[in-house]
């Protein structure tokens, strides 16, 4: 259980940092995954786990936001 915290608080830092290099705020995250600003935050800090539904949402918003 605490290897799968450990992970999440990993990724979501791993993904604050990908959309904050490409100048995109939680706001924008959210507007762009249909979703509101504090689960942006939520999933940032490792609180809100990832299900394969928020995943694709993510991976696809991560492609679109390295093609620019």
């Amino acid at each position: 259980m605490e290897n799968d915290v450990n992970t999440a608080i990993k990724v979501g830092q791993q993904l604050r940092a990908y959309f904050e290099e490409r100048g995109m705020t939680q706001q924008r995250v959210a507007e762009k995954l249909g979703i509101k600003q504090q689960n942006v935050g939520a999933y940032y800090l490792g609180a809100r786990p990832f299900g394969k539904n928020a995943a694709m949402k993510w991976q696809e918003l991560s492609v679109s936001a390295l093609n620019g």
